[in-house]
């Protein structure tokens, strides 16, 4: 049964870790950030997983206390997928959240089914933006997507968030699609309502360039 409050959250940590995040989090001390605490649900999910398989792999006779082992780390990876589904919707605070900066904007992205990827510099050798639309699709000649940069290491913090800056790229060149307010200085409390606004704006962006390139395309026929 899917998780839909804190409460529900809290029992269903219960059975793991007295200490650490979810020791926390199961005697109802909700953190800041959110980031340790979905590490480690998914570190142990990855056992719970490992430890499935490992009891599947068995080629003897049917054995109960088998059968029941199954079953038990069948459930124990499914409460962590129920867990882990709800820590992924929970919001950090900004000035303290030690998330990827670029993990929200990735999110709505993909939930706005805009394809996204990051890009690295190949001069500072670290991913500096996320690039929006089919871009691996596009030659120079038929460029369409939308670059997003971040002024600091998109790997970094929320708390060092200063603003996107996304422009669509077309075989004409580079057009402002959004700016942060204050950019590249946008206080890191903006983060979650500045983030939707780009993506917001990537969004309508390519949607509106893609039906006037169809348009075009019909009106050549």
């Amino acid at each position: 049964m899917p998780i839909a409050t804190q409460e529900q959250a809290a029992a269903a940590a219960l059975g793991f870790d007295k200490a650490g995040p979810l020791g926390d989090l199961a005697v109802g001390r909700v953190p800041d950030c959110f980031a340790r605490l979905r590490l480690r649900i998914q570190a142990l999910l990855r056992e719970s997983q490992a430890t499935e398989a490992m009891l599947h792999m068995e080629d003897g006779p049917a054995d109960a206390l088998m059968e029941r082992g199954q079953h038990e780390m069948a459930e124990i990876s499914r409460s962590l997928r129920d867990l882990g589904a709800w820590v992924d919707v929970q919001r950090c605070a900004p000035s303290v959240c030690d998330c990827r900066a670029d993990r929200l904007l990735r999110h709505l992205l993909s939930e706005a089914r805009v394809p996204q990827q990051t890009s690295v510099s190949q001069k500072l050798k670290r991913p500096v933006c996320v690039l929006a639309g089919h871009y691996d699709s596009y030659t120079p000649d038929t460029a369409l997507y939308v670059r997003i940069d971040h002024l600091n290491n998109i790997e970094h913090a929320v708390r060092l968030h200063r603003g996107w800056r996304a422009r669509l790229v077309t075989p004409d060149g580079m057009q402002p699609v959004y700016e942060s307010p204050g950019y590249p200085q946008t206080p890191v409390n903006d983060y979650y309502d500045d983030t939707q606004a780009c993506v917001r704006a990537v969004a309508d962006a390519l949607g509106s360039r893609k039906n006037c390139t169809a348009s075009a395309d019909h009106d050549g026929l």
